[in-house]
């Protein structure tokens, strides 16, 4: 009997301090909103280039719009939700990366932006045609990520798919395999030494690519041969006479390690010239 009742009393004081401490909660929800210097009132961004100022603060103030249980304002700094903004301003392709805190009733928004490697086509730009190609800005880690604006010539690295590649890309999405992007820039380094700007690179079938020199030189290689080798593979083949002259070459097909097949432009027969490990 005498355990009941302590029992029964103990219940009881828990009952009174859940009570309790839900009539402060409830007291808080309501009376927080009431104090100024808690409630989230403006939005300052910094670090945007490509994206607008509006862009990111869109983002943030959807994640802060409403309450909690329809009773607790998401807009009080005490229990903003920060993970939910941080996680949707890191939504936006163009965004690499972005931290947020709040002071003196501002939700403070700094954001780093994705730097452009080089840019992607979803068909090859026909660059005497301004304004009519739409190409996306592409960083290092190869995630489309911004329109680019149309230009008159290939000022940035530019990656299309050739006929027979069904690629199309978004914002947001990967484009090219893992290392290839490195792999062409290395081997345009090398051309560019012999006197060749070589700016553009198609994708090819079976994962092949093709760098195209300014007057229509198509350079092969493979995607996954070692680009080392490849650009060893076109010194010793070119023998250090570069593709300078653009009445010289058709193609040079560099994916076998060793062997350097060349097409002039002014026969219709192939000459095979030996690289490092030939025999």
């Amino acid at each position: 009997m005498i355990r009941a009742q302590k029992r029964r009393a103990r219940i009881r004081r828990t009952a009174l301090v859940f009570l309790f401490l839900a009539f402060l909660l409830l007291a808080g929800a309501l009376y927080a909103p009431r104090i100024d210097a808690l409630v989230i009132s403006r939005t300052s961004v910094s670090g945007v280039r490509i994206l607008s100022e509006r862009d990111v603060e869109d983002v943030a103030a959807r994640e802060m719009d409403g309450a909690y249980a329809l009773l607790f304002p998401k807009n009080i700094s005490l229990w903003y939700p920060k993970e939910n903004v941080l996680r949707a301003i890191l939504s936006l392709p163009a965004v690499r990366d972005a931290s947020v805190r709040v002071s003196d009733n501002t939700l403070h928004i700094s954001v780093r932006e994705r730097s452009p490697a080089y840019v992607w086509c979803n068909e090859r730009p026909d660059f005497s045609l301004s304004g009519l190609h739409a190409c996306l800005f592409v960083d290092e880690e190869d995630i489309a990520f911004a329109r680019a604006p149309s230009f008159s010539r290939p000022l940035f690295f530019t990656v299309f798919p050739g006929e027979g590649v069904e690629t199309s890309i978004a914002p947001g999405e990967h484009v090219l395999p893992a290392g290839v992007f490195e792999k062409a820039a290395l081997i345009a380094s090398f051309l560019s030494s012999l006197g060749a700007d070589v700016r553009m690179m198609e994708i090819l079938p079976d994962g092949d690519y093709a760098l195209l020199s300014p007057w229509g030189t198509r350079i092969l290689f493979s995607g996954d041969a070692d680009a080392a080798a490849t650009v060893e593979t076109l010194r010793i083949g070119l023998g250090g006479e570069g593709i300078t002259n653009p009445d010289v070459y058709e193609y040079i097909d560099a994916r076998f390690e060793g062997k350097l097949f060349l097409k002039k432009r002014e026969s219709a027969g192939e000459k095979t010239t030996a690289g490092k490990g030939a025999e």
